[in-house]
């Protein structure tokens, strides 16, 4: 399974085991009485270097996804032309009307079938957008919460040397580790509010534009 680059990742639990004990005896590391977690400079600077590399991978995924957000923000955009458009009124040539206006009502007839294909090709488009930028928050959430099993498999193995003794996951630091997902879906949400404002604004001109 793919992982973070975190230095000492993949050292032997015999060797982490035996590095925690060797802390114990020089005294660089204990376990905390006032929050019952084992602690020292190593366990600390571990949590460190993977909240570092949880950042780098995090702006990957937003890097990663900006092209997509900026492909789904221009189609947004479109989308009130097309409505505003099919919701216009399209009224039918009368029994006796002449082939000017014959041809005229076939043409805003096929218009309106370009315009309605179109929408539904918007759609279409930001379904599959949707799926890709869930698929890289995923991605990147499976990859992190791997790396800090990994890292926490690791504090184990160390804690039992330091602690001359099993510990318990509540024995272990707190990793704490941002959601990629969430900070997608913030980002979206970001953008959402100003394609509203820009969806009004267009849709005011178009209006506009029609009187």
């Amino acid at each position: 399974m793919k992982l973070l680059r975190v230095m000492g990742l993949h050292t032997p639990r015999l060797c982490l085991w035996l590095l925690g004990w060797s802390h114990r005896l020089l005294r660089t590391g204990c376990l905390d009485r006032e929050t019952g977690r084992a602690e020292s400079a190593y366990m600390t600077g571990q949590v460190k270097r993977f909240q570092s590399a949880a950042v780098l991978r995090l702006s990957k995924s937003e890097k990663s996804a900006a092209p997509l957000f900026a492909e789904a923000d221009k189609l947004l955009l479109r989308l009130p032309y097309l409505d505003a458009a099919l919701r216009g009124s399209a009224p039918q040539p009368g029994p006796n009307a002449a082939n000017a206006e014959l041809r005229a009502a076939n043409a805003r007839q096929k218009e309106r079938g370009k315009w309605a294909a179109e929408r539904q090709s918007i759609l279409n488009r930001l379904s599959d957008i949707s799926a890709a930028v869930t698929a890289e928050g995923t991605e990147a959430d499976r990859v992190i919460d791997a790396t800090k099993d990994a890292l926490l498999s690791g504090f184990a193995a160390y804690a039992h040397g330091l602690l001359r003794g099993p510990v318990t996951e509540a024995q272990l630091p707190e990793i704490h580790a941002l959601s990629c997902m969430d900070r997608l879906k913030a980002r979206w949400k970001r953008g959402a509010r100003s394609r509203r404002c820009a969806g009004r604004r267009k849709q005011h001109d178009l209006q506009k534009e029609r009187k």
